[in-house]
């Protein structure tokens, strides 16, 4: 379990796309979009034509 949820940090922090469960006002189940920002820590940084460069 512990690798899995790990795996869906590093997901997340990279900016890919997420979903969240959440409650509207009228006590209705609703996914929203949950995806963040990617983080600068742990994303790949794109080149300037926009795809993501290795420089491996």
């Amino acid at each position: 379990m512990k690798e899995m949820i790990g795996g869906f940090e590093y997901w997340a922090r990279e900016g890919l796309p997420v979903a969240a469960l959440t409650v509207d006002v009228d006590g209705r189940e609703v996914t929203v979009d949950a995806t963040r920002a990617p983080d600068p820590l742990t994303a790949p940084l794109a080149s300037a034509g926009g795809a993501i460069a290795c420089v491996c």
